[in-house]
């Protein structure tokens, strides 16, 4: 595998005049840290480069087709996104019958899979604004479902606005789009419960994925990625690689650091290689509106994973200030190293096209606005100001975005990492076998005997374990283990120096109240989140994963 998807990822630079020499040693350093596990690729990447010659390397897409289309047409759109295996994001706000086409779209997502089309699962979001008429039923569609045996195979979120969230601040109505007055508190509350049953639905608030939109007179975002990490206009897609932080730690005589230098090349490598990927896949979208906003836009998203186990070998806790510090400057580091290696790939490549219309050109402009403030010790405002004027006086920047923070929930277990920016779910992977940097810490410290073994094997964590120094058990808390609050300020802190979005779901004991998911709502809108999903541990009779006991 790692051959066949290096070798066709780079061949592509053939097109670009890099020589034969080049190519060839870039493949071979793509493959070491592939084979490293310093890098985490995308499924559809892993899937279909060099494998399926007709199919495209992305991982997601806003189907450019009108739901209120024939039905064979949009079937057939549909499926053809599943089989490419690109998952899809649609927005109901513009059909008559939400509801029911909700119930049409996940029928077909059925059919689709239930036919054996797809070689990979592929996931997908329905969002509708809470100014709907129908957000009730929206709200409340999935109430039940296990006990109906239905079969979902989509995600549903809420688009909060500005206008509700005051409303609901001064406890009166908000206004439907057919004038229907109705309680902001009665909305809000029957989210929170319905999330506290069943996961669903999570809530998204559009505006700020639009306040990020770096080409504005392009288009606004139609829907997001099924995850919710990147806003995604009608047609545009997205493609995700991700750097696997848990592997750049190095260790001397002065103890474990981060190995900046390394990570470097690898975010410029990975950078590259996604941008080949796109390139790759213009002339394999089957829909002419999605080759024309990738070549407008060249959508690119460097992401990571391995935060968990990158701060338990630093020996901070996830929930610490010193945690969200740490997370905040690598996280940093990998956006600014992305954007300079675009800008260097505008040079022989060309820019996206929509570059004179963007944001970028403005001054001050997108990163100025976004970034100068959030600098860190290691790209300071002053460095990110300095390549902000760079790129707009050369006009030279390969692609619109290239920073986001999808869940990895697949490739992250390819290369034995924690998922995300995700907290551990649990300390022992589906074999029973311990995490790998935890045990090398029992072993330093004389406490990786058979028995602790086997009450982590029972437990998922060490909280309760007799004998491990606290030292490591506040470096690999669980998930449960860490407030709500503190996993929230862990995005609230990433947001700030992230492109996109982020994918993290807040994940709560069995025990939890409705109030409580409630407040993490509010917490995360006064903090400036694009989004907020919360899962209750034991609220579905399938679980997305299983979480250590507490």
């Amino acid at each position: 595998m790692v051959e066949r998807v290096s070798k066709t990822l780079f061949k592509i630079e053939e097109k670009f005049g890099t020589s034969k020499n080049e190519i060839q040693n870039l493949t071979e350093d793509f493959e070491k840290l592939i084979l490293q596990r310093q890098l985490a690729l995308s499924t559809p990447i892993i899937t279909n480069t060099g494998r399926h010659l007709n199919k495209p390397l992305s991982a997601c897409t806003v189907i450019p087709l009108d739901l209120q289309t024939n039905l064979n047409s949009l079937r057939k759109s549909i499926a053809q996104a599943h089989m490419d295996g690109m998952g899809t994001g649609f927005n109901l706000d513009k059909v008559e019958e939400p509801i029911q086409m909700l119930r049409v779209l996940n029928d077909i997502a059925n059919e689709i899979t239930d036919a054996g089309k797809e070689e990979r699962p592929v996931g997908n979001i329905a969002i509708m604004s809470v100014h709907n008429p129908k957000i009730k039923e929206f709200i409340s569609i999935k109430e039940g479902s296990d006990n109906r045996n239905e079969v979902w195979k989509f995600n549903l979120s809420v688009n909060i606005t500005k206008e509700f969230m005051e409303k609901l601040r001064q406890n009166e109505k908000y206004r439907l789009l057919d004038e229907q007055m109705i309680s902001a508190d009665e909305i809000f509350n029957k989210i929170a419960e319905k999330a506290h049953v069943s996961g669903d639905p999570g809530i998204l608030f559009m505006h700020r994925f639009e306040g990020d939109n770096q080409t504005p007179s392009l288009g606004k975002y139609e829907s997001v990625a099924p995850c919710g990490e990147v806003g995604l206009m009608v047609g545009e897609a997205c493609q995700f690689g991700s750097i696997n932080l848990g592997r750049f730690v190095k260790k001397d005589a002065k103890g474990k650091s981060i190995d900046y230098e390394a990570m470097n090349r690898a975010v410029r490598l990975l950078t590259r290689a996604l941008d080949n990927s796109l390139e790759i896949s213009l002339s394999l979208y089957s829909e002419a509106n999605t080759r024309s906003v990738m070549s407008a836009r060249r959508k690119i998203g460097v992401g990571i994973c391995g935060l968990a186990d990158l701060l338990g070998q630093l020996h901070l806790s996830y929930d610490s200030e010193e945690a969200r510090s740490k997370a905040v400057e690598v996280i940093s580091f990998i956006n600014y190293v992305s954007k300079l290696e675009s800008h260097e790939l505008a040079k022989k490549r060309g820019s996206f096209n929509v570059l004179p219309l963007s944001r970028y050109l403005e001054s001050p402009g997108f990163i100025e606005s976004k970034y100068e403030k959030n600098g860190t010790e290691l790209v300071t405002g002053e460095m990110w100001k300095d390549l902000a004027d760079k790129i707009r006086d050369s006009r030279l920047l390969r692609n619109v975005s290239t920073m986001a923070l999808p869940p990895t929930g697949r490739s992250a277990t390819i290369v034995d990492a924690s998922q995300g920016i995700e907290p551990f779910f649990t300390l022992i992977d589906s074999s029973g076998t311990v995490n790998r940097y935890l045990y090398e810490e029992l072993m330093e410290v004389g406490k990786s005997d058979l028995g602790i073994i086997q009450e982590i094997r029972k437990a998922g964590s060490i909280r309760n374990v007799d004998g491990i120094p606290e030292a490591i058990k506040i470096s690999y808390k669980t998930g449960l283990e860490i407030e709500p609050y503190n996993q929230i300020r862990m995005c609230f802190e990433v947001q700030n120096v992230v492109d996109e979005a982020i994918s993290k779901t807040i994940n709560l004991p069995k025990n939890s109240t409705v109030k409580e998911i409630q407040q993490i709502y509010l917490n995360g809108y006064e903090m400036g989140l694009k989004g907020i999903t919360v899962f209750r541990e034991g609220s579905r009779i399938q679980q997305p994963k299983k979480l250590a006991l507490v």
